[in-house]
């Protein structure tokens, strides 16, 4: 290989990889667009199941993502899965009256995408306790 053709070629190669560093895509912060299902302390161990449900929650199960050192959860995850309505309903052993809930779903806005909660503070839902009071961060 001729001298000249030599370092044209590594000349090419360095600014190949030079412009391979520094790429110009955009790197998106998201945060989980998940519903979550707060319940009162009091109340986890007599959860018998959350269920999700309606055109936005088809197929959904709603998962325990930290357990209580008990077994019992108080708080669920709901990924919504389309747009639409997202029906929760939360049963308890003790037959004490079914909790529902309902948060309308829409499409995600930006680079995150996903399926949201309209408005966001749909994504929160507080299971009241015994008297009333919502559970959750008060």
């Amino acid at each position: 290989m001729a001298r000249g053709t030599f370092a044209a070629s590594m000349t090419v190669a360095i600014g190949l990889m030079l412009s391979s560093c520094t790429s110009s895509a955009v790197e998106c912060d998201c945060v989980d667009t998940a519903l979550y299902v707060t319940i009162p302390d009091d109340r986890a161990a007599d959860v018998e199941s959350v269920t999700a449900s309606g055109p936005a929650c088809t197929g959904v199960v709603a998962t325990c993502p930290a357990p209580l050192s008990s077994g019992a959860c108080d708080r669920y995850r709901v990924a919504p899965n389309a747009t639409g309505a997202c029906y929760v309903a939360v049963v308890f052993s003790s037959g004490a009256a079914m909790f529902s809930s309902q948060s309308e779903i829409v499409e995600g806005a930006a680079c995150c995408g996903g399926f949201v909660a309209s408005p966001p503070s749909g994504a929160d839902i507080d299971v009241p306790d015994d008297t009333g009071t919502t559970g959750g961060d008060l």
